[in-house]
Order: structure tokens, then C-alpha cells, then sequence
């Protein structure tokens, strides 16, 4: 079934009346820094984050906010990777037309997790 999102969505700008409370949209005029702080808040918050981005300029955006995200998460939560894992997701925007989007699920995991996956791909 599809979300219907009930204001046209613009990969660039624009004011974004309603956003669900569980995702974080992330746009490509949006600074990768300040979308960083967001993914942390709400991993801290929700335990995950759940990214909505429309275009290849956003989704560009929203890796770079992942990359900076690591970072951050690594020197305040020790012991916890970021792992990252893609999917589409399809809408109907307010004009009643499918829109795919690009939705990214970030999660932390245990650097011993992350060691047993890396040992597992050099032995194969």
C-alpha cells in the first residue's frame, strides 16, 4: 500500500508543511552537517533513522549526512558502528501522482558485529 503525502515535494526547496514523525526528509539545497545532527537525534530517540529523499542531488546529501553522522555517533556512543542499508519507497503526492523515493535506514550495530563481517569477507 502507498503513503500518500498530502503536499507536492520538491527535491531543492521549498517549506516542508507535514513530514511523518518517524522519517527525516532531506532535500539537496539541505547542508549534509545539519542533517547529520538530525540522524542523531534521532538515533538517540528512536533507536534508528528512517531518510526520505527525492533526486540524486539528495540522496547525495543524505550519504554525506550518514558519513558525518558515523562520526559523530562513534566519539559520543563507544563500541557502535553505523550501518546503512538503501530501499524504494513509493508515494502519491498531493496531485495524486507516484512518486519513488529513495529511503535510507540507518541503524548502529557493535563493532564486534562489524569485525565478524569484515574477518568473514577477507577469509571468503
Amino acid at each position: 500500500m502507498k503513503s500518500i503525502i498530502p503536499i507536492p515535494l520538491s527535491q531543492y526547496d521549498g517549506k516542508i508543511e507535514y513530514q511523518p514523525e518517524d522519517e527525516v526528509w532531506v532535500r539537496g539545497a539541505d547542508s549534509p552537517a545539519n542533517v547529520a545532527r538530525k540522524y542523531i537525534v534521532s538515533l538517540q530517540e528512536r533507536g534508528r533513522v528512517v531518510v526520505a529523499t527525492f533526486g540524486a542531488r539528495a540522496v547525495n546529501q543524505a550519504v554525506n549526512a550518514v558519513a558525518i553522522a558515523r562520526q559523530m555517533w562513534r566519539d559520543s556512543e563507544m563500541g557502535e558502528e553505523l550501518n546503512m542499508v538503501p530501499y524504494f519507497s513509493t508515494v502519491i503526492d498531493a496531485n495524486g501522482n507516484d512518486r519513488t523515493r529513495m529511503m535510507l535506514m540507518v541503524y548502529p550495530i557493535r563493532d564486534d558485529d562489524v569485525t565478524r563481517l569484515l574477518h568473514r569477507e577477507e577469509t571468503q
